[in-house]
């Protein structure tokens, strides 16, 4: 049998599917060069036409600013932006909500954008977005360095089976933080819940519970939770927390210690990784159960408790990282401490949050599907890396890279710049680093939009 012919015409299968592919690739590249360059010229047109431009903020507290002595960046760059003499007057508006999450500054979007009819957005968010994170390599523009993730063919594949997964109702995260054990370490003898609806003795110590609530009989209310617990029935309201405060107002250290074990062990056997506020009260327990530890003298213990924290139950939750390196600052070990900020900053480049990433997406389409200019601003201190995976290295987006303030830090000191530390590695801002934010935005908006060199803020 000759069995050349059928490899000739498999090589020749095979080298037209490549060919097809190269094809697909290129276009796919001169199309989307061309539309974000006209893109990009069209915004660029209208705003040469303005004789005045608006800026509207997005963002928490850190764009809404405080009061004096701080400040806030927006009045700055407006000032700034109207001393660089760039032949337009600029009006800036402070979109900033305090404490809001990227959902609340995306349900507000809408309404601003009809209330300013801005040109430029300016969004620095995602701060405060909680929930559930995941490894860039699960999400859509993951950074792996391969020639194969730069391929406009590979992101166009992803995308539709994104668009397919979503019809068919599946979830395509798949990595990030999860409970990795299976059994609880911290009960000697776990007790499991079981249905106890028809429990006799339940039903008795349930009513006799009610009866000294009634009595506002304190100790007879812990040893009827007491029993509740043994008999596997955990659904007393506030069981835990009503005898933890009885145990510490008798000073009974070994019912204390007994009771977080129980109360950590309980969660390790309902806690998902999906479920945030089963996830925060677990760490809540253990990083109180630490602290208690701690004020025994069980320093290592309470280390433990911590390490069991970030890298069995929640190892994406890089706030965690801020409760182990002050743990260790306490202690005087500055090499821990250190190594622990080294481990927080590779979290925080290696997982995202898939809520702040759909958000992002949200407010790219609206405002670009509505010819406006979007200029994505990265936190202070922080990889500007980052948020370009966020947005999927958008090249309609002008982003400002803010990580010089590291080196500000530095040089001059924390608290030159920022007047507390809510996310760790920077804070609210003080007046002075408000004028320096502001007046790198401004540049690089005079670069990116106005063809004009103004210097550099850092």
């Amino acid at each position: 049998m000759n069995i050349k012919r059928p490899l000739q015409n498999l090589s020749l299968i095979i080298l037209g599917g490549l060919l097809a592919l190269a094809l697909l690739e290129g276009v796919l590249r001169m199309c989307g060069a061309v539309i974000i360059e006209k893109q990009n010229a069209s915004n660029k047109a209208a705003l040469e036409r303005k004789a005045e431009v608006t800026i509207l903020c997005l963002g928490e507290s850190t764009t809404a600013g405080e009061s004096a002595p701080h400040g806030n960046y927006h009045a700055e760059l407006e000032r700034i932006l109207n001393e660089m003499n760039l032949g337009v007057h600029f009006r800036v508006i402070n979109g900033g909500l305090p404490g809001a999450r990227s959902h609340h500054i995306i349900e507000a979007l809408e309404h601003n954008l009809r209330a300013y009819d801005p040109h430029i957005i300016v969004s620095m968010m995602g701060i405060n977005d909680l929930g559930q994170v995941y490894t860039y390599g699960t999400l859509l523009g993951d950074d792996t360095p391969s020639p194969l993730h730069n391929l406009r063919v590979f992101k166009l594949y992803k995308l539709l089976r994104a668009a397919t997964l979503r019809q068919l109702g599946v979830d395509e995260y798949r990595k990030g933080r999860s409970i990795k054990r299976t059994h609880s370490v911290y009960a000697d003898s776990p007790r499991k819940p079981r249905d106890t609806s028809d429990d006799p003795n339940v039903k008795a110590a349930r009513a006799r519970l009610a009866s000294a609530e009634a009595l506002h009989d304190e100790a007879a209310q812990v040893r009827e939770l007491e029993s509740l617990a043994t008999q596997g029935d955990w659904g007393a309201p506030e069981m835990f927390p009503r005898m933890l405060r009885h145990y510490t107002s008798q000073n009974d250290a070994a019912k204390i210690e007994a009771l977080y074990r129980q109360m950590i062990q309980r969660l390790d056997e309902i806690a998902f990784p999906d479920d945030r506020g089963l996830m925060a009260l677990s760490a809540n327990y253990h990083i109180d159960f630490a602290k208690f530890l701690e004020n025994q003298g069980r320093i290592i213990e309470a280390e433990g408790v911590l390490v069991d924290l970030i890298e069995n139950i929640d190892p994406g939750n890089q706030r965690l990282y801020r409760d182990m390196i002050e743990f260790h600052e306490r202690h005087n070990d500055n090499v821990k401490a250190e190594q622990w900020r080294a481990k927080r900053r590779q979290v925080i480049d290696s997982y995202v949050n898939p809520s702040t990433v759909s958000h992002y997406d949200t407010l790219k389409s609206t405002v670009l599907s509505q010819g406006r200019i979007l200029i994505a601003v990265q936190y202070p201190t922080r990889s500007l890396e980052i948020l370009k995976r966020l947005t999927n290295n958008d090249p309609r987006l002008i982003y400002v890279d803010n990580e010089f303030f590291t080196e500000l830090v530095a040089q001059n000191g924390y608290q030159r710049y920022f007047f507390d530390a809510f996310a760790v590695d920077f804070g609210h801002m003080t007046l002075e680093g408000n004028q320096i934010l502001a007046r790198r935005i401004a540049e690089t908006l005079a670069r990116q939009l106005y063809n004009k060199d103004v210097g550099s803020a850092d």
